[in-house]
């Protein structure tokens, strides 16, 4: 993850060689992506998410979401991980459950292909 390497790179010990995203980062222009290096479309990256527990009741899981898109939708929030290089992307409830889905096959899939992965 390059935000997280940042002091690094720029300090010249480290150089960002791709960027595992289907875009490059805006902080980091001039960091291809992995399709763009090597030709190979895969993309992962660090991700936040809330949960609630089990049987929650959907009221407060509406609320809940509610308050959470409006922090996410705050300038301040915007430019907290704009700052540090982070993109955004909100999503509900249903639409996390589909990219942790998404990302569990992706996984799979990649850590099978390096021999990782017996199943």
């Amino acid at each position: 993850m390059i935000p997280e390497a940042r002091a690094i790179i720029e300090a010249g010990k480290a150089r960002a060689l791709a960027v595992m995203a289907p875009a490059r980062n805006p902080s980091f222009p001039d960091v291809a992506t992995l399709k763009e290096a090597m030709g190979i479309d895969y993309a992962t990256g660090a991700w936040r998410g809330i949960a609630g527990p089990k049987g929650l009741p959907p009221e407060i899981a509406t609320k809940l979401t509610a308050s959470l898109q409006k922090v996410y939708d705050s300038k301040e929030f915007k430019d907290f991980m704009s700052n540090r290089g982070f993109g955004t992307i909100w999503g509900d409830a249903a639409e996390m459950a589909t990219f942790m889905d998404k990302g569990d096959a992706q996984m799979g899939e990649a850590m099978k292909a390096a021999g990782l992965s017996k199943v």
